[in-house]
């Protein structure tokens, strides 16, 4: 089975402690602000890579484009999941031609699952093809099911897809049609690095079908390990965009007489913080750089005045 339901993730949520603001008021009466509990958003990301053969090939800085993945992601000097699994809920798939094509070395998303997910791609890549429309297949009907939301798939390969069944053929369009039917179907956005000298064209229509955009959005290169990194480094930027839950409703319009608060101390409206809707605040700038890079994720707390919430 390739995926599991993800375990609940152990969220942390915090309380405003501050006492209630008195803001007076007519007739005698007092106005009490609203302290939120405010609960960090957590998205499902996908790390599926490509299991085919050329994978083994070699690139800049790394024993392979395999290992740049690896060293990228959990065993280079600077690995990105170390401080973000606690930011989201992490998973890997590794498709391969292999048995019942396709087959995956896999691990389901749960949050702090670095080990979970070494364990799925240290289990490596064989000297097959690369059945992407196939594996996507898979994902739309297992990763598409599981309970959770946002759902990301973050696609690494090195090559144009060709299939189980036709390994000689280029299956670029099928590959489209599979991304789009997740993105559609399963509102599962789906972002493609590109591992060696990958067909640019295929790598933009999987970009395109994968945010289900009708205009170009950005797709990675890699030429190396240094290009790897910064590749899911951009990604993971994109994705993981410090929104917050509160459990309570603002009016955005006045989001700006609430107060918000990191570790303690006052963020700024519209340089630290925003209100995205009545449910959600996001962090932005460097405050949001500070809170992914927090190996502990910081105490945000929320108070809003009674004008502007209820």
């Amino acid at each position: 089975m390739l995926f599991t339901a993800c375990v609940a993730p152990s969220i942390s949520t915090y309380t405003d402690t501050d006492p209630p603001i008195e803001n007076g008021g007519s007739g005698g009466g007092s106005c009490r602000a609203n302290a939120f509990t405010v609960t960090p958003v957590t998205p499902l990301i996908q790390l599926v890579v490509d299991g085919s053969g050329t994978m083994g090939d070699g690139m800049s800085g790394a024993n392979s484009k395999y290992d740049a993945v690896q060293r990228a992601l959990y065993s280079g000097t600077t690995p990105l999941l170390t401080g973000l699994q606690t930011k989201a809920q992490f998973g890997a798939s590794v498709y391969l031609s292999s048995g019942t094509c396709p087959s995956f070395h896999a691990s389901a998303c749960t949050i702090n699952n670095m080990t979970g997910v070494k364990n799925a791609i240290d289990m490596g890549y064989i000297n097959g093809t690369d059945p992407l429309p196939e594996a996507l297949l898979s994902l739309h009907d297992g990763f598409g099911n599981v309970t959770g939301d946002p759902k990301v798939i973050v696609l690494a390969t090195d090559g144009t897809p060709n299939s189980c069944g036709n390994p000689n053929v280029d299956h670029t369009q099928q590959a489209v049609d599979q991304t789009l039917a997740n993105y559609n179907d399963k509102h599962i956005s789906l972002y493609v690095i590109g591992l060696g000298g990958v067909d640019t064209t295929f790598l933009q229509k999987i970009a395109n079908a994968g945010l289900g955009s009708t205009t170009d959005v950005p797709y990675y290169t890699s030429n190396s390990a240094a290009d790897v990194l910064a590749g899911y480094t951009s990604v993971f930027h994109a994705v993981l965009d410090c929104k917050l839950t509160i459990d309570g409703t603002i009016d955005v319009a006045q989001a700006s007489l609430g107060t918000v608060k990191s570790n303690g101390t006052a963020l700024a409206y519209t340089t630290d913080w925003v209100a995205v809707d009545a449910h959600t605040i996001k962090l932005v700038g460097s405050a949001c750089t500070a809170y992914n890079a927090a190996a502990t994720a910081p105490e945000i707390t929320a108070t809003f005045t009674c004008g502007s919430s209820h």
